[in-house]
């Protein structure tokens, strides 16, 4: 999703929002929401650089 040109968000079967992965995440909407939740999901790998880990 991060490199794709164009997203469309559904929900209840309609486009509710429409960019590419910066532009959505600004917006701030569904997509936003669904990409934090699935950040904070993921486990933090300590054999990365403090710098790396920070963006996750």
């Amino acid at each position: 999703a991060m490199r794709a040109d164009h997203i469309l968000v559904m929900e209840q079967g309609r486009v509710v929002e429409v960019g590419n992965h910066e532009t959505l995440l600004a917006q701030g909407g569904l997509y936003a929401t669904a990409w934090a939740a699935q950040m904070r999901s993921l486990p933090v790998r300590e054999d990365l650089p403090e710098a790396q880990r920070a963006i996750r």
